[in-house]
């Protein structure tokens, strides 16, 4: 039999976060499995980063920890939504034209650097991000907003969360999920 990179990778973390102290995460090792994909604790600690630095002025000790807990818990399931999300839109064949995501990036240049690509590619690098890779998160992102308008555009008025959390609730219960 021969062995996944998924389940190799899963077990490599396993064995890494054993061996390290609680508090400790380590760059790349795995938040969930998804399927075939992975979120990493990298990826979870980019979405809450803010909201931690935030919790960090306002809370310490345990109340601390509980809450860090807490908003990492609600990242890494929203992290896992957008994956099944994702795979969903892949599964159905979707995805954002070329020129669509060119057409929002441009967007994003005049909007917010006055038209200066230089300094929006600078902004990228800072970042660490690569033209190649903001393009893949905008699609990506746009996707995910695109499936989700879908899902909702014949609710009722007033139901459309409870019509978005009954979807994906059906895309996770035939999904692989496993959160560490």
């Amino acid at each position: 039999m021969r062995n996944s990179p998924v389940l190799l990778a899963v077990a490599a973390a396993a064995i890494l976060l054993a061996s390290v102290g609680a508090q400790e995460v380590l760059d790349g090792a795995i938040a969930a499995v998804v399927n075939n994909d992975v979120v990493t604790f990298s990826e979870v600690r980019e979405l809450v980063g803010a909201a931690e630095k935030e919790a960090r002025g306002a809370a310490q000790g345990q109340a601390l920890v509980e809450k860090i807990k807490e908003l990492r818990r609600v990242a890494t399931n929203d992290l896992i939504d957008r994956k099944l999300i994702l795979q969903n839109a892949r599964s159905e064949g979707r995805t954002i034209p070329d020129p669509v995501v060119d057409d929002h990036i441009e967007k994003i240049i005049r909007d917010s650097f006055g038209g200066d690509r230089a300094a929006f590619l600078h902004d990228l690098a800072v970042r660490g991000f690569n033209l190649k890779l903001f393009r893949e998160h905008e699609r990506d992102s746009m996707t995910v907003e695109q499936m989700q308008r879908e899902v909702v555009k014949d609710a009722t008025p007033g139901t459309e969360q409870k019509v978005r959390e009954e979807w994906l609730r059906g895309l996770r219960q035939k999904a692989y999920i496993k959160v560490y």
